[in-house]
């Protein structure tokens, strides 16, 4: 795949479906997933996330992934 390659990192409460959400909305702006690791934090509760991916699109909203 050639185009743009992005690197997305985040830290937010656990809770059930981010990887599912992360995920999906990569993939509903044509991208794809070329690495990923994640790992939850018992003590703090938090979830951490780093993935990068790819995409042919011409231009993606990065404010997509933003919340």
């Amino acid at each position: 795949m050639s185009g743009q390659q992005f690197l997305l990192t985040l830290s937010c409460a656990n809770r059930p479906g981010i990887v599912s959400a992360v995920s999906s909305c990569i993939f509903e702006s044509k991208g794809d997933i070329h690495e990923s690791q994640q790992f939850d934090d018992p003590e703090t509760g938090k979830h951490f996330m780093r993935i990068v991916f790819g995409t042919d699109a011409n231009t993606i909203d990065p404010l997509v992934f933003r919340t």
